[in-house]
């Protein structure tokens, strides 16, 4: 029998981050601001935030979600008797 093959598994490391940070680059994401003294490119909003998060190392904000009712038996029949 042969040896398995080594394989470089840390060879894609980074290619999301990359291909998000290409899309990034175009021109809708981008705005920029001049003056007589100044030029700047910024991002706009969304896209702002999602470059500062993932080039930091930042986390996102949680998204605050309502809780949700756990369906049980008694709850089922309450739907049932009233459709």
């Amino acid at each position: 029998m042969h040896p398995a093959k080594q394989r470089d598994l840390r060879g894609k490391q980074g290619s999301i981050k990359r291909k998000m940070f290409t899309r990034l680059k175009a021109a809708k994401y981008l705005k920029t601001r001049a003056d007589a003294n100044s030029v700047s490119v910024v991002f706009l909003s969304r896209a702002a935030r999602i470059a500062r998060v993932h080039q930091y190392g930042l986390r996102d904000p949680p998204i605050a979600t309502p809780a949700r009712a756990v369906p049980t038996a008694r709850t089922a029949r309450l739907y049932r008797s009233r459709s």
